[in-house]
């Protein structure tokens, strides 16, 4: 502050110098002031620093050793119980106690894991153990993991999540359905999203089960004879496999189809005996060729064995018989024969 008050003062009698007129006094404090301020300043003696003591370094601490921490042993799974007929049929019976089963043929269970649904018919002992057809399927994130179902509602074509349809719609439970892979036109059989159809056998849906035409077709047509849906999950596909869908997005004439579909229309039925791949049923058996009879073979007469010939006896010799002597012959009479008288028949025959 005061070498601003200095710096002022100076300006100020510079400015009256300039202006011609004599400087006003300098006051003797201010002139001290300000010889003290435009004198250079004694310099402050820095004072010595005094050596820093070195810090005594402090011992590193060895770490202390963590303790290995035992692994959380994960808990066992339970194993998934087979699913044996007399549970399936239970489980059916849980859900829907007030339906007759001697009523109904089929009972389906869907493989979210496999992408396979398996159908069973049942067996004289009445339990849905016979494994009847498979089919390849795609599920999805929200197709339920278990469970028991009676189906709902079908149609034969539906509207699908975005903007897509679904071909022979058969209702599982809710939102889920059985239907054929989405059409991008409903009514339009040449439509098909063939690049989802190459997905099959793999989870590709929202959470629906899609099928070929052929087995959506075949849950459609049989909706009355079907006892009840399960939904279950395991690597096993089921007791008659998983089956394969051809691969058709590499076919630009005929993509636009599903192979299986039986509309007369379908290209694929123009290709020989492709049809049949899918159909094998309609396959009309050929005719069997008589199996020829065989010739029979001529029994070989049985070779005679020669018949030994008797070895010959030797001839014995004849005895020579001694000579008798001659006996004397008596003389024989000879009488006249008497001739006899003649018949009365004979002699009427001879009368002329």
């Amino acid at each position: 502050m005061k070498r601003l008050f200095a710096l002022l003062l100076i300006l100020v009698l510079a400015f009256s110098m300039y202006a011609g007129a004599a400087p006003p006094p300098v006051p003797a404090e201010a002139s001290e002031s300000l010889s003290a301020l435009l004198m250079p300043p004694e310099p402050t003696p820095e004072p010595t620093p005094e050596p820093t003591a070195a810090p005594t370094p402090a011992p590193t601490p060895e770490p202390t050793p963590e303790p290995t921490p035992e692994p959380t042993p994960e808990p066992t799974p339970e194993p998934t119980p087979e699913p044996t007929p007399e549970l399936i049929t239970a489980l059916a019976e849980a859900r829907f106690p007030y339906l007759d089963k001697d009523n109904y043929l089929y009972y389906i269970r869907i493989n979210y894991v496999a992408n396979t649904v398996t159908v069973y018919t049942r067996s004289d002992s009445g339990e849905y153990d016979l494994p009847f057809m498979a089919m390849v399927c795609s599920t999805g994130d929200d197709t339920p993991r278990s469970g028991v179902y009676r189906l709902g509602w079908r149609l034969e074509w539906q509207d699908l999540f975005y903007d897509v349809y679904g071909h022979y719609v058969t209702q599982i439970t809710g939102n889920i359905l059985f239907h054929s892979v989405p059409y991008q036109i409903k009514w339009d059989n040449s439509s098909l999203e063939y690049w989802e159809f190459d997905k099959l056998g793999t989870s590709a849906s929202a959470g629906c089960v899609r099928l070929q035409v052929k087995d959506a077709k075949w849950i459609y047509d049989n909706y009355y004879n079907i006892y009840a849906v399960e939904f279950y999950g395991d690597e096993d596909p089921g007791p008659l496999g998983k089956p394969t869908a051809p691969q058709i997005s590499d076919n630009e004439l005929r993509c636009g189809w599903d192979p299986s579909d039986p509309d007369p229309g379908n290209p694929w039925y123009m290709s020989d005996e492709e049809i049949y791949m899918f159909y094998p049923w309609l396959k009309p058996e050929p005719t069997p060729e008589p199996t020829p009879e065989p010739t029979p073979e001529p029994t070989p007469e049985p070779t005679p064995e020669p018949t030994p010939e008797p070895t010959p006896e030797p001839t014995p010799e004849p005895i020579p018989e001694p000579t008798s002597e001659p006996t004397e012959e008596p003389d024989v009479i000879v009488l006249p024969e008497e001739t006899p008288a003649p018949s009365e028949e004979a002699e009427a025959v001879s009368i002329p």
